[in-house]
C-alpha cells in the first residue's frame, strides 16, 4: 500500500509555525521595548520628583539658615554691648523688625533657664519651666546653638521649632540662651511649597 506526501498539508502547517514564531518573536520584542520605556519613563518622572523635593528642602534649609543668622547676629550685639539687664533685653527684642518678621515669639533665658525676656508680651517672665526642655538642656551642655524637635507650643498650642544660640562670656561661661520660636503652620513658610508641590495628590510634611 502505497502512502502520498499531502504537500500543500505539510506546507501549510509549516506556514503556521512560521507565522506563530513570528508572533511570538514581535510580542516577545514589544514586551521588552515597552519595559525599557517604562522604566526609563520612571525614570524620568522620579528625577523630577526628586528635583521637586529637593526644592523644597532646601528652601526650607535656607529660610531656617537666615533665621539662625538673625539670632547669631543678635548673641554677638549682646556680647559687644554687654547688655545684661532683662529690660534692657526685652527693650532689644521688642525694637527688631527682623525678629518680628522671622520668628513667632523670641525669648531670652539665663544661665539656669528662667526666662528673663519675652519679644512678644511678659508671659513667662520669671518661670523656669525651659530648664526642663531638651533643646535648653542640649544647648547648655554642647554650648552651641541647636533646632529643636517639633512640639506644641506652650503659649500658642502651634506646632513649632525652636532655634537656639547661646550667649558665651569673656570667661567662656554661658550667659544667656536665646531661644527663636517657628510656627510650622505659618503660612510664610509652608504656602512657597505648594508651587512646588509634587502632583495633585502629593504633599509635603515637616
Amino acid at each position: 500500500m502505497r502512502f502520498r506526501l499531502n504537500t500543500k498539508l505539510l506546507q501549510f502547517r509549516i506556514t503556521q509555525v512560521v507565522v506563530f514564531l513570528c508572533l511570538l518573536s514581535a510580542i516577545l520584542l514589544a514586551s521588552i521595548v515597552l519595559v525599557s520605556i517604562e522604566a526609563k519613563i520612571k525614570k524620568v518622572v522620579g528625577n523630577q520628583q526628586y528635583s521637586l523635593v529637593s526644592s523644597a528642602a532646601n528652601f526650607v534649609e535656607r529660610d531656617i539658615e537666615h533665621k539662625k543668622a538673625h539670632l547669631l547676629a543678635l548673641s554677638q550685639f549682646v556680647t559687644s554691648t554687654q547688655i545684661g539687664a532683662s529690660n534692657n533685653f526685652t527693650s532689644l527684642l521688642r525694637q527688631s523688625s527682623a525678629l518680628d518678621k522671622e520668628f513667632v515669639n523670641v525669648v531670652v533665658l539665663d544661665r539656669d533657664g528662667e526666662m528673663v525676656a519675652n519679644m512678644r508680651d511678659d508671659q513667662g517672665i520669671g518661670s523656669r519651666a525651659a530648664q526642663d526642655y531638651e533643646f535648653f538642656k542640649q544647648t547648655v551642655q554642647s554650648r552651641r546653638g541647636l533646632i529643636s524637635k517639633p512640639f506644641s507650643s506652650p503659649f500658642s498650642g502651634q506646632p513649632i521649632v525652636v532655634l537656639t544660640q547661646p550667649i558665651i562670656d569673656a570667661a567662656g561661661d554661658i550667659q544667656f540662651v536665646i531661644v527663636g520660636g517657628v510656627d510650622l503652620s505659618n503660612p510664610r513658610l509652608l504656602e512657597p511649597l505648594e508651587n512646588v508641590k509634587p502632583g495633585k495628590t502629593g504633599y509635603f510634611f515637616i
